[in-house]
């Protein structure tokens, strides 16, 4: 039996409108959004949220960041930091940008003691504390 190009080309083309009707349409493909990346020592927060904590040199960097790990504007006025390696010391990290908050040059090494940290809100109130070794929060390769 032969068939005809027209009726071959015909049944095709009917077959092909079939499948463009059954088929749902299709919603256009969308990538996941890669989940941040927090810098330093990851601290998870209470309510989800995150601190990225980085030493850098002699200093102290935190940053505040939302549950999808990206940054967020910081929620405490000011960071109290308290540790001891040869006599008390205290620090007091404030604003260097909106998410992140810096002490002065005030870090000694070598890091084997535990630094605390207070955050403080706008009420001049205890929010969060933590504590961690500085060492823990230093760039890898040091």
């Amino acid at each position: 039996m032969r068939l005809s190009f027209p009726l071959v080309a015909a049944v095709l083309l009917l077959a092909h409108a079939a499948l463009l009707r059954a088929a749902p349409d299709a919603a256009p493909a969308v990538a996941p959004e890669a989940e941040g990346k927090i810098e330093g020592l990851a601290l998870a927060r209470p309510d989800g949220r995150f601190l990225g904590v980085e030493v850098e040199g002699v200093r102290l960097k935190v940053t505040f960041y939302d549950k999808e790990k990206k940054k967020q504007p910081a929620d405490a006025v000011r960071i109290t930091a308290r540790w001891s390696d040869k006599k008390p010391r205290l620090a007091v990290l404030l604003p260097s940008s909106p998410e992140t908050l810096a002490s002065p040059p005030v870090l000694h090494r070598p890091f084997g003691y535990i630094v605390r940290l207070a955050l403080v809100g706008a009420n001049d109130q205890v929010m969060e504390t933590y504590a961690f070794q500085p060492r823990e929060a230093e760039p890898a390769g040091r």
